[in-house]
């Protein structure tokens, strides 16, 4: 996350976490970070990483298993649909 903060990244999804088990920093460097639990500790996982932004407003976030995630995110009038995925080689 401070790559992140050095970046000036707003909002970004990772893929490739590997986490499990839900053990994660849920904040930092001023982040939220919302993640799913990863197949296993070697392959998988999505997370989502924004902070507080007057621009916009990251709503209704919804895991859909290992490797996918999908939230609203609200700028003013408008509201996108955003879905993130992480798609492993077999």
């Amino acid at each position: 996350m401070r790559a992140l903060e050095q970046a000036n990244v707003d909002l970004a999804f990772l893929t490739e976490t590997k986490l499990t088990g839900g053990i994660h920093a849920r904040r930092g460097n001023g982040y939220d970070v919302i993640a799913t639990n990863a197949m296993s500790k070697q392959r998988g996982g999505v997370a989502l990483c924004y902070r507080k932004s007057d621009h916009f407003e990251v709503e209704e976030t919804v895991k859909h298993g290992p490797n996918v995630m999908a939230f609203q995110l609200e700028t003013g009038r408008r509201r996108y649909y955003v879905v993130g995925a992480y798609l492993p080689r077999r």
